[in-house]
């Protein structure tokens, strides 16, 4: 959080506000949270909030960034929920190219990639590619790309592939 939040001081010329959900466990991360959102106005700390009022604030989102850990070595299988939820609600995503997220955002399809070890390519999307987050540009596309994971779509399909072999 604190790289992507000294990323973001950077945006120059394009007014934006951050809203960071999430529980802070011990006294030492509420502390650190706290001095890292101090003094930065485009900030919105909110902690942890019931999941319903969460998809609210997404609903009121230009554009979803999911920030991932290069720790973890494959993403092939742990696609983020929080991708799927922004893309189900119509909101582009800017996030890192790894395997798994690779088969979720196309890149200027539904959202926007960038380098992992470059998370300072963010400041360039979001400079770019302003108006189109501000203009819902990429609203049907988020829709459109991530009804391959719905479950009654999914489900659909294996029951007729089931039928076809059951009953051919």
């Amino acid at each position: 959080v604190d790289i992507f939040i000294n990323i973001l001081s950077k945006i120059k010329n394009v007014r934006f506000k951050l809203i960071l959900i999430g529980e802070t466990i011990t006294n030492y991360d509420k502390k650190w949270i706290n001095d890292l959102v101090k003094d930065r106005n485009w900030i919105d700390y909110r902690g942890k909030l019931p999941h319903n009022k969460v998809l609210e604030w997404i609903e009121k989102s230009d554009v979803g960034i999911f920030m991932a850990s290069k720790k973890i070595t494959n993403y092939r299988y742990t696609h983020s929920i929080k991708v799927a939820e922004y893309l189900a609600m119509g909101i582009p995503v800017i996030a890192p190219r790894f395997e798994g997220v690779m088969d979720i955002i196309e890149d200027g399809y539904n959202g926007f990639l960038f380098e992992p070890d470059h998370p300072e390519d963010i400041i360039d999307i979001i400079t770019k590619n302003k108006a189109t987050f501000i203009n819902r540009e990429l609203s049907l596309h988020s829709l459109q790309s991530i009804q391959q994971f719905d479950w009654n779509i999914i489900n659909d399909k294996f029951i007729s592939k089931f039928r076809k072999i059951l009953y051919y």
